[in-house]
This record gives C-alpha cells, sequence and structure tokens, in this order.
C-alpha cells in the first residue's frame, strides 16, 4: 500500500507563526506525512505577519498560541482583519481549554495541542475543504447579483411595468423602474408602501373593507378576488372614469384607468413612450406601428417597417410552398386567396 510520501502530495500554501525552528519543522513533517506538501514562510512578529498577509495566495495560516514577543490572539486578530475567511489553526503546547474556546470565539476555526497532532491534517483537510466551499458560495452569489443587474437592467428598458410576488402570500417583491415612470412614484415607495390598499378602500367610500376578514390581507384578497372585483365594479360604476382618477390621484393612491387596444393606441403617454410609432408605409406616407419594447441607452430601437397589408406577401408565401405562377394566378382569379 502506498503511503503518503509515495504519492502525490496535495500543494499547501502555508503561513507559519511560530518561534521555534524545532516546532515549525515538526509540523511540516505531520503535513507531509498526512499528505500534504507545505510551501511554508515561518513569521514571529506583527510586522512580518502583515507583510506576509499582503502578498495573499494562502491557504492557511497556523500560529503558535504563546511567542516572546508575539500571541496567537495577536495573530489571529491581524489575520481577520486583512481577511475574515482564511482559514486559521492554533497550534500550541500551552494552552487551556477555556482559552482555546475564546480563541475560536474570537474567529480561529480549530485548536490543536503539539502534545496530539494527529488531529492536525484532518482538521486542515476539513478547514480546506470548508474555505473551498465558502469561495465557491461567494462566487456564485457574485453571479446572481451580476445576473440580477443584467436582468433588472433589461426589465427596467422595457416600456411596460413588470412585477413580481412571492407565494403563498402574494406579497408584492419586484417592480421595474418603467412603474416609477407609469407611476409617478419611487419603486420603494410602490413596494413597501401598505397604504395603498387602505386609500383605495377610504376613495372608494368604504374603510370598512380594510378590517373585512375577506380582504385584509393580500392572499385573502387573491382568494375572494371575484367578491372584491364585485364589489368595486359597483362602485366604479358610479361616477365616470376621469372622476374616479383624480379622486384617487388626490388621495395619492396608484390608479389608472383600463384602456381598450384603441385607446390605448391613442393615449398621449403611449406616444410618448414610443409604443406607438409612425412607420413608412412604403408608398410614400406613414402609418402608425408598434415601437419596441427594448431601450438601448434609453433609446428605443425604430421598426424598420410597417405591418404588412392584407395579401402583401401572398404570392411570396404560395411561391415559398412550390406554387407555380400559374396556379397562384388561377389561385387569385378565383379569389381563394387574396393579394394585397
Amino acid at each position: 500500500m502506498n503511503s503518503p510520501e509515495a504519492s502525490v502530495l496535495r500543494h499547501l500554501r502555508l503561513l507559519l507563526v511560530e518561534d521555534t525552528q524545532d516546532d515549525a519543522l515538526l509540523l511540516e513533517r505531520t503535513l507531509k506525512k498526512g499528505g500534504f506538501q507545505p510551501d511554508t514562510v515561518r513569521v514571529q512578529t506583527a510586522v512580518d505577519l502583515e507583510a506576509a498577509l499582503a502578498a495573499d495566495g494562502w491557504d492557511l495560516v497556523i500560529s503558535d498560541y504563546t511567542m516572546p514577543e508575539f500571541s496567537g490572539l495577536q495573530a489571529l486578530a491581524i489575520t481577520r482583519q486583512h481577511d475574515p475567511h482564511l482559514p486559521f489553526i492554533i497550534v500550541s503546547g500551552n494552552i487551556g481549554e477555556d482559552v482555546a474556546v475564546g480563541a475560536m470565539r474570537a474567529g480561529a476555526q480549530d485548536y490543536v495541542l503539539k502534545s496530539n497532532l494527529a488531529r492536525l491534517v484532518p482538521a486542515i483537510a476539513r478547514e480546506l475543504e470548508e474555505a473551498d466551499a465558502r469561495r465557491r458560495n461567494k462566487e456564485t452569489e457574485a453571479a446572481l447579483n451580476q445576473f440580477q443587474e443584467r436582468l433588472g437592467s433589461l426589465l427596467g428598458s422595457l416600456g411596460d411595468i413588470v412585477w413580481s410576488v412571492s407565494l403563498p402570500d402574494m406579497h408584492m417583491d419586484y417592480l421595474n423602474d418603467t412603474a416609477e415612470a407609469i407611476c409617478g412614484r419611487p419603486v420603494s415607495e410602490l413596494l413597501s408602501n401598505p397604504k395603498a390598499w387602505l386609500g383605495a378602500c377610504a376613495v372608494l367610500g368604504h374603510p370598512e373593507w380594510a378590517d373585512d376578514a375577506r380582504f385584509n390581507h393580500p392572499q385573502k384578497r387573491v382568494a375572494h378576488r371575484d367578491e372584491l372585483t364585485a364589489l368595486i365594479e359597483a362602485e366604479l360604476a358610479l361616477a365616470p372614469v376621469a372622476d374616479w382618477c383624480a379622486r384617487f390621484d388626490a388621495a395619492g393612491v396608484p390608479a389608472g384607468p383600463v384602456n381598450g387596444a384603441g385607446a390605448a393606441l391613442q393615449h398621449p403617454q403611449t406616444r410618448a413612450i414610443g409604443m406607438v410609432v409612425d412607420v413608412p408605409d412604403g408608398e410614400g406616407g406613414s402609418m402608425p406601428g408598434i415601437g419596441s419594447p427594448l431601450t438601448f441607452g434609453g433609446t428605443s430601437q425604430p421598426a424598420l417597417s410597417p405591418a404588412p397589408r392584407v395579401g402583401q406577401h401572398s404570392r411570396t408565401v404560395l411561391d415559398d410552398f412550390g406554387f407555380s405562377a400559374t396556379e397562384i394566378n388561377d389561385l387569385l382569379a378565383a379569389e381563394v386567396v387574396w393579394e394585397g
């Protein structure tokens, strides 16, 4: 059976805080027997430790607890100030259990007695694995943050409101920046404003709805959507849309009319945000078209062509499907298809 010395050893960048050369050699020998190839830098003072830490690239710090010019707790404090996550193990021949527990509470990952170095290699292997897991988690978190920033930028460029809710309480936890432009209020206020429902109840003349057991929670309002919709529609029918919009606006409650397709396309705001644009019709004039919901650098991309007229591409489509010119003319003559 091969010994660790005969197999490939795992490289270990080790920063060793130790004042005794013999103890340092014993520790390195223990690591080699346990399957590590230590690349060791030994320091004995705070100044040397700070200089070594500045070089970065360390896998592990091992420190004696008691030294003539330095202490393990001082080494721990300096290490944690430089890197809160760098594994730090105390190896000492003179340390009580209460002191060791205190050191671990201060941020040391483990302590090993010099009289029991058999614990050292397993402790190092465990801490290196956990450090690697922390590194991967940090990379994953950074990647997730970058993805969220990119997604937020993309959603913020859309011309429509985009939102998300968390289940099961239906709590709204995201709104894109377009919501602020359309509603005229900061996104943070729209997300965190619990007064919106209370204000709506007051404007509609039914403040008691806020305490109604069917409607006093977002999830309940979803569960009783049909009942609530019927009650609200009954009140809204009592006054024109413009009056209600004015009342909600005066009360600071985000609201707006629900327009049909025609009214929505003719609304001034639709033009203002570039959702309806004039597109050349190819005959010297123009016709209204739908603008792109995506903006780049705050500018919407222009529509390159209008929607096709009815039958405009009949010949092209039939030709693509293998119809001959004669067959196409026959279909047109029989008014089976239309050519615009």
